[in-house]
Parts: structure tokens; C-alpha cells; sequence
């Protein structure tokens, strides 16, 4: 089962017109979408056509920031003015309290799966339709047993507040004590997207397996320096720069095409051997290599999540690549304009390619990726 926020409300801000990377307010909250997964789905709107006023369906996940990701948006027509929202009471009182910032009016509305009546932190779904900024809600559902009374639960979710073996995610309180997995806490570290697998006790879902989402990277440039004895090696994709550490485990896949040598492995390796690594990185930002390759290919590339975006320098891995007026931006179909492109980006999520053919510390193709 996955657990999300559902909101249905009017967007009044920003107009999604910008590609699959947008931000708008609504009236329960500000919406933020993540451009690798955000999905949008209509029988009637393209999925770049949706404007102020619009009435839309939002799915996704608060993140450590309490910035909500979307990762689904769909059209509702304008006569179905009905409105869904979940989360937690607050600021209860005589049936009238705050969801997700809306001030919400349940004195007539139907009450389901309640023993004892509305309370403050009761997660509950609210359906109802808005007068003005408020909610005026026909129906108020406890949400609490449907997650209490499974004997086992999977969610999905953004990790927060990690402290001692516990984290938030999605507003439960997670326990991490009783996961059978070594270092636990460096395998959900605040902001990571995990899926967890466990049981609700006393409210708290203690949980039996946690996988955290891989980050995949890619990176192609020179080895600076080998270390034999903990199975990395070290590449410069910038003179002067920091160099990125680059892990190898028994899984690794070593090649060389430049020989017909099969068992090509870690120690064949030499200092000022161009290669392609594709690999992932881990929680705390070490970059574990699936494959390496050594290549005749001397351009560099560095494929990740972009770190910092200014007016003359983007980030990626921790190298910087200046960006002067030939720098080259590309969207999945076709090439954009800077400011096209700076509307598609959202730092610490979108994922870009950097090109450096001349290997001079400048980009000259920034090309977003899927």
C-alpha cells in the first residue's frame, strides 16, 4: 500500500506551462513538481497546458523540507467541484479545524470511522467544496485504521528528522531498530527516498526492510590516482579541481575494449587511463561503480543531479563547469534556451548531463535527462 497526499483544489499562482519542472500554489498548499517523475494525466489538457484557475487531482509526497513532490497531476472538470484532501487535524475546535493550512468547517459534515468524534492529530480524509479560502466539508473519514489494522505495510516517502534509530516520513514516525541491516542510519539519511516494509505498533511503524532509492551517475574522465587498498580509484574531470572518488566492489564490471582481455579487472587499472564509469551513489554521496571502461574517448561527461546552478557555472558531482555563450542547452527533444532551460530545472533533483570536449573546464552541451 502507498500512502500520499491527495489535494484537489484550485491552482491560483503559477500557470504549468513551463514543462514537466513547475512550481504553483493552491489553495491547501504550495506545490512543487519533480521533473523526473512528474506525471500528468488528462483526457482533455496537454501536459503542458494547465493555467490559473485550473481544477486538478495532486499525488506525491511531503519532503524533509516540507516541500511537497509531486509525482502525478490530473485535470478534474470545473463542474466537479468536489474537494479531497488528507492529512492531520489542527486547531480543533467545535468541529471546525486547519488540514494542510485550509480552515475546514465539518459542523454538518458526515463523520466515518470516529469512536469517539473528531480530535486534534487524527489523520483523516476530507471531502467537501470551498466557499471562499474555506473548506466546507460533507464528509470527515478516519484514516487511522486503515493503516493500524494491517499486519504488514509498504510505503513510500521522503525520510526526515533522523535521530537515534527513528525518522518521519509522510508524518508516521518510523523505527528503524529492529531492521536487520547493517548501518542503518547511513541508509536513510534526511531527504533520501526510500520504501519501507513493515508493521504498525502503537502507532509507530517499526519497519523490516528499507531500500533507498539509487541515485544513478555517470562520469567520464582521466584517473588521478589509484588506491588498491580500498578499492577505488580517483578521476579529475577539471584540472584544479577537487577529483571524484569512484568505489569498486566484486560486482563491478571492468572493461577494455582496446584489448581482448576478459579478465580485465581493478588492478589493470593506471594512473592516466580514460574511462566511463556508470554507477550510483549511496545516501552520504559515495559514487559505487556497476561498470568501468576504459576509453579512447577523451571527452569528458558528468551525469547527476545538479548541485548549484548560477549565471556563469553549473555543478554536477561536485565540479564545477563554467557556462559561457556557446555553452549548449538541450531538453529531451530539442535544444532550449537558457531561460527555457533554467525553467526546467530544480537543484537537488534534476538530473543533466554536462559535455566538456575540450576538456578546458567549460561546458559545451548541458543536456537534461530522464
Amino acid at each position: 500500500m502507498k500512502k500520499s497526499l491527495k489535494l484537489t483544489t484550485l491552482s491560483s499562482a503559477i500557470a504549468l506551462t513551463l514543462g514537466l519542472t513547475a512550481s504553483f500554489a493552491t489553495l491547501a498548499s504550495s506545490v512543487e513538481f519533480k521533473g523526473e517523475t512528474a506525471c500528468f494525466n488528462s483526457s482533455d489538457m496537454t501536459e503542458n497546458a494547465f493555467y490559473n484557475g485550473d481544477f486538478v487531482e495532486v499525488n506525491g509526497f511531503f519532503d524533509s523540507n516540507g516541500y511537497f513532490i509531486a509525482s502525478e497531476v490530473k485535470s478534474k472538470k470545473v463542474s466537479e467541484e468536489e474537494v479531497e484532501l488528507k492529512g492531520y487535524v489542527t486547531h480543533y475546535m467545535n468541529n471546525f479545524f486547519t488540514l494542510n493550512g485550509v480552515s475546514v468547517d465539518a459542523s454538518h459534515a458526515k463523520l466515518k470511522d470516529f469512536s469517539n468524534g473528531l480530535f486534534e492529530g487524527a489523520y483523516v480524509e476530507v471531502e467537501g467544496y470551498f466557499d471562499g479560502d474555506k473548506m466546507i466539508a460533507t464528509k470527515v473519514e478516519s484514516e487511522e485504521f486503515e493503516y493500524g489494522d494491517k499486519d504488514t505495510f509498504e510505503m513510500k516517502g521522503y525520510v526526515s528528522d533522523f535521530s537515534d534509530g527513528n525518522f518521519n516520513m509522510n508524518g508516521f514516525s518510523v523505527d528503524v531498530g529492529r531492521l536487520n541491516e547493517p548501518s542503518a542510519d547511513s541508509q536513510v539519511p534526511n531527504n533520501a527516498y526510500v520504501e519501507v516494509e513493515g508493521r504498525f505498533v502503537d502507532g509507530k511503524l517499526v519497519i523490516a526492510k528499507c531500500k533507498v532509492k539509487k541515485e544513478e551517475a555517470k562520469v567520464s574522465a582521466m584517473i588521478s590516482s589509484i588506491n588498491m587498498d580500498n578499492n577505488s580509484f580517483e578521476v579529475t574531470p577539471v584540472a584544479g579541481q577537487n577529483p571524484i572518488t569512484i568505489y569498486t566492489a566484486m560486482k563491478t564490471k571492468f572493461e577494455n575494449k582496446s584489448y581482448r582481455n576478459d579478465n580485465f579487472q581493478m588492478h589493470d587499472l593506471r594512473v592516466g587511463n580514460f574511462v566511463e564509469v556508470e554507477g550510483y551513489l549511496k545516501g552520504d554521496g559515495m559514487f559505487f561503480a556497476s561498470e568501468v571502461e576504459v576509453s579512447k574517448d577523451y571527452e569528458v561527461e558528468v551525469e547527476s543531479a545538479v548541485e548549484a546552478f548560477q549565471e556563469y557555472k553549473i555543478t554536477v558531482l561536485g565540479v564545477d563547469f563554467f557556462i559561457d555563450g556557446y555553452t549548449r542547452f538541450k531538453g529531451e527533444d530539442d535544444y532550449l534556451t537558457r531561460m527555457e532551460f533554467e525553467r526546467n530545472l530544480k537543484t537537488g533533483y534534476t538530473v543533466v548531463e554536462v559535455k566538456d570536449k575540450n576538456r578546458d573546464g567549460i561546458a559545451d552541451k548541458i543536456e537534461l535527462e530522464d
